[in-house]
């Protein structure tokens, strides 16, 4: 999820400010690109999940910027620790953010559906 967000995703965010916006590398969409000609670039993702672990429901660390560095090219994406202790993965943040819209399109979804469908264990 990129840019401006639709019309239903900011009437979302004004019943539900339990939410925080982050950015994210998207692995999965940098090895679709793998081996094509070009100069390589990191798949950036800007997303929006819940402020709650989805493993537990207490609430996740407070996020920061973290500048990176990868083959010349130099990124910005953000990190957190939970106090929880639970390892929020970036390809689970990205799956949580879509079956977040996906359920936001289809109903008002509350924390417990949410929660129900969006953990997804890294590969």
């Amino acid at each position: 999820m990129t840019g401006e967000p639709s019309q239903k995703l900011r009437q979302w965010r004004i019943a539900h400010p339990e939410t925080m916006t982050v950015i994210v590398r998207d692995h999965d969409r940098e090895a679709a690109t793998w081996g094509s000609s070009g100069p390589w670039s990191p798949a950036l993702k800007t997303v929006e999940i819940s402020v709650k672990c989805p493993e537990c429901g207490g609430r996740r660390g407070e996020v920061r910027g973290h500048n990176q560095r990868e083959d010349g090219v130099s990124f910005h994406v953000n990190v957190w620790a939970n106090p929880c202790g639970h390892i929020d993965y970036y390809a689970s943040v990205i799956h949580e953010a879509k079956v977040r819209i996906e359920l936001l399109a289809t109903s008002s979804a509350s924390w417990t559906t949410l929660a129900s469908k969006t953990r997804r264990q890294p590969q």
